[in-house]
């Protein structure tokens, strides 16, 4: 009853007791082996759940890497914790799909440092068309879109310019 109760310390020592008086009972020691293991069990999913929390809260400041790092220390103690293989899958399609917005952001920053706008906008238009509703690549979007109209006002300007001239 103790251990249905997952009171296992309590179980432990009434166990401790029934084998003082009858050391020979193989039954008492099958039952206490029982209880250390499901005491042990206990101590693994609560470790668990408290690895998932950290890497919860990890998610939540984008620190990707060290969620996972988390996840995967859970797995560890206890791979058959319900949803854990889930939760590492979709990290690390989340942290794959940051990388690629990454280097997508880093693509169309080296091509607007050439000045080479229109690039840039297609870098990232390309990569909107996959991730649409992206707050970084919208960000990029809208910005590139203003240098690429501003340049091309100052180019269209410049060439009236010149024609006045000649």
């Amino acid at each position: 009853k103790l251990t249905m109760e997952g009171r296992f310390s309590s179980a432990i020592e009434v166990l401790d007791e029934a084998m003082r008086l009858d050391p020979a009972n193989t039954q008492v020691r099958k039952l206490k082996k029982f209880v250390r293991n499901k005491q042990e069990e206990k101590r693994r999913d609560e470790r668990v759940a408290n690895l998932i929390q950290i890497a919860e809260k990890a998610v939540a400041s984008e620190d990707l890497v060290s969620a996972l790092a988390c996840l995967n220390e859970a797995r560890e103690h206890n791979p058959n914790f319900p949803g854990l293989e889930d939760a590492i899958t979709k990290l690390q399609q989340e942290k794959q799909r940051q990388e690629v917005i990454a280097a997508v952001l880093l693509q169309a920053a080296e091509f607007s440092n050439r000045g080479d706008y229109p690039s840039a906008l297609e870098t990232v238009t390309v990569a909107l068309s996959k991730d649409p509703e992206n707050p970084k690549l919208l960000g990029a979007h809208a910005s590139l879109t203003k240098l690429a109209e501003s340049v091309l006002r100052k180019s269209k300007a410049e060439q009236i310019t010149a024609m006045a001239r000649n």
